[in-house]
């Protein structure tokens, strides 16, 4: 009896498995946004309230809100790893988070900082949205991933 047939074809079994366990499919991606967009502006509106220091949210998958500020006005300043230690103590990573958000005021776009912050995240597993939310307006921006290129 040739066993060769039987060989391959327990490989293939075993390869199906791991596909659709996600053994083989890579990280994991970050599921749709918890929060509806009313419900995030609403969120928003409530963690830029005053001071008026800028901050940065990490909101993943499971609907957990993580704040991050240096009472700075301008900018934050956080080294990545309290960053990935804060949300591994709460069973989160980076790859669970969908969204990033911090604040600008006056309509200032997304600057070179925020474009190579956003870049050293997507390195280390981050899938989700960077944003950038308004307050005075309530809107909410998203940097688009072309842009990411020049990071």
């Amino acid at each position: 009896m040739n066993s060769r047939p039987l060989s391959a074809l327990l490989l293939l079994a075993v390869l199906g498995l791991c596909l659709v366990d996600g053994w083989a499919a890579g990280p994991p991606q970050a599921a749709p946004g918890f929060y509806t967009e009313p419900q995030l502006i609403e969120l928003l509106t409530k963690v830029f309230a005053w001071p008026a220091y800028e901050k940065l949210v990490f909101i993943t998958a499971s609907g957990q809100v993580f704040i991050f500020r240096s009472g700075e006005e301008k900018r934050v300043t956080i080294d990545l790893l309290d960053i990935i230690e804060t949300l591994t103590r709460k069973g989160e990573n980076l790859g669970t988070v969908t969204n990033i958000i911090h604040n600008h005021t006056r309509g200032v776009d997304f600057s070179l900082p925020d474009i190579a912050t956003c870049g050293a995240l997507r390195k280390r597993g981050f899938t989700g949205a960077f944003q950038l939310f308004y307050p005075q307006t309530r809107r909410i921006k998203t940097l688009k991933r072309r842009n990411h290129a020049r990071a």
